[in-house]
């Protein structure tokens, strides 16, 4: 089983926030800029059942990164201070993700000296990071970087994120996933960042992985659901993308598949004719899914490694 960590800003009642987060046993939170507040909101329904909840702190590089704007460690640090100031003792554990400084830039790919400047930069935050809070910091080893990086990553600490390119095809960021894993220590964990495809957790040996589809796939008017112990997704409200697509929506199912898909509707205590109309619902049914799947059916399955350094 993974330790599968939701991110992603939900548009929740306070009610509901309160509910899921005491349900959801990992919660990665974002630490940049409007991101902040929404997170102490589900922090404090958090730790209301105590020592239940693992937080993950995310420093935000990427989200500005993205945006074409850099974090800056002076701004960083009040905001880490406050989330383990008043929430620490009463959570099961907080990590913090190392404000690390991404190289290139969207859609550019950053040469050999950019790429060591970063990592200079990177050390540096997480050398202070460390200082303050202790060996709960988790370095970041890009796919942009090489494998003398990834060793001196592994020197750190022993719990570390990879970071798959997102502007990569899945096949590509899955095959340097596992060879990555076939070159780190095994007393090492590792952390996923947003690597949830399926062959992505099945096939990678992952300590921990964090992704916000549970956000965006009930925003597209989808559910995940688990069915056979496999995790599909399948368009429920008329705003669906999927709503013309044979077997891709509940509305063009065959009437035993309906049926299914009802009955295990029903099992959270909804009904297909909310899950239409009512977002919160699409969310909530698939984190508890998600956590169904990853509780009862996940397993991992060994993968061939090919050398991929050269990407």
């Amino acid at each position: 089983m993974l330790d599968y960590y939701f991110s992603g800003v939900p548009s929740y009642s306070e009610e509901e926030v309160h509910r899921l987060a005491q349900l959801c046993p990992h919660r990665l939170l974002s630490c940049h800029g409007d991101y902040v507040k929404p997170g102490h909101k589900w922090a404090k329904s958090t730790i209301a059942r105590p020592k239940y909840g693992t937080l993950l702190l995310d420093s935000g590089a990427f989200t500005a990164w993205n945006k074409c704007h850099e974090m800056h460690l002076h701004d960083l640090l009040p905001v880490y201070y406050d989330f383990m100031t008043k929430y620490w003792q009463d959570c099961k554990e907080i990590y913090l993700i190392n404000l690390d400084k991404i190289p290139g830039s969207p859609g550019r790919t950053a040469g050999y000296d950019e790429i060591q400047q970063a990592i200079e930069i990177s050390d540096h935050n997480y050398r202070i990071l460390v200082r303050e809070f202790g060996n709960r910091v988790l370095p970041v080893f890009h796919q942009n970087e090489d494998e003398k990086r990834l060793n001196e990553i592994c020197a750190m600490t022993n719990y570390v994120c990879v970071s798959p390119r997102n502007d990569l095809p899945e096949g590509q960021r899955v095959a340097w996933s596992r060879e990555v894993h076939a070159k780190i220590p095994r007393t090492i964990k590792t952390h996923g960042l947003a690597a949830t495809g399926a062959v992505m957790m099945e096939t990678v040996p992952w300590t921990s992985v964090d992704s916000a589809s549970w956000v965006f796939t009930a925003a597209t008017g989808n559910i995940t659901i688990c069915i056979a112990g496999k995790l599909l997704n399948l368009g429920i409200s008329e705003e669906s993308p999927n709503r013309f697509l044979q077997n891709q929506h509940y509305n063009t199912l065959a009437e035993p598949m309906r049926k299914v898909v009802a009955e295990r509707i029903a099992l959270s205590g909804y009904t297909p004719e909310q899950m239409v109309v009512d977002h919160a619902a699409r969310m909530s049914f698939t984190m508890t899914e998600i956590m169904h799947w990853n509780e009862t059916y996940h397993k991992f399955v060994v993968a061939d490694v090919q050398g991929l350094f050269d990407l």
